[in-house]
């Protein structure tokens, strides 16, 4: 399915005029999106695979993996609980609806939670102070947590890397380091485009 650009891109102007709620800019959005137990991860990963060009999990714009272990046990356990919120996955492929081309599809958002999930389910991270293997039931036959995964297709570099910066730079903990490098290459990305 097509997912597309912003709606509008209408600035606020300041003093005096009224914003309306439909000149706000809106953020990226998809159309397609599926929910992938836990357990079945690998196979659909594998199916991506063969869609796209790969898949990228720490694509250049990405931060480096920052949760420590215990971060990973808290936000596993959580999720094991049915907790709602952080259960979100963002990629993107360039071809995602276009059969002509492959591009590889890659992970914008959610990759210190895939992390945590994949360590968790190769035996790496404990939750509940056990690792996957301890537990008296086999987790395959646990209808246990999912995540629900996101696929753009924006087209061009700058596109994900302003969708990045949209996901990124309000509450999630990025440094300003972080944030800046990202909007650096933004700046390149459009600069080299325009």
């Amino acid at each position: 399915m097509h997912c597309g650009a912003p709606r509008s891109i209408r600035t606020w102007r300041s003093g005096g005029d009224n914003l309306k709620f439909s000149d706000i800019k809106q953020h990226y959005r998809c159309q397609y999106r599926v929910n992938v137990a836990w357990r079945n991860l690998e196979s659909y990963f594998d199916s991506l695979r063969s869609y796209g060009d790969g898949i990228e999990f720490q694509p250049i714009f990405q931060r480096s993996l920052v949760w420590t272990d215990l971060q990973k046990t808290r936000y596993l356990e959580y999720r094991l609980q049915r907790g709602p919120s952080a259960g979100e996955l963002s990629f993107n492929c360039k071809s995602w609806d276009d059969f002509t081309t492959k591009y590889p599809v890659q992970l914008v958002d959610g990759q210190q939670r895939l992390n945590a999930v994949q360590q968790f389910l190769r035996g790496e991270v404990r939750a509940f102070g056990l690792l996957i293997h301890e537990f008296d039931q086999d987790f395959n036959k646990f209808h246990g947590p999912d995540f629900y995964i996101h696929i753009n297709n924006l087209r061009t570099d700058a596109e994900v890397l302003e969708w990045y910066l949209q996901i990124n730079s309000y509450g999630t903990p990025h440094t300003p380091h972080e944030i800046a490098r990202v909007q650096k290459m933004l700046d390149r990305e459009r600069a080299a485009n325009a």
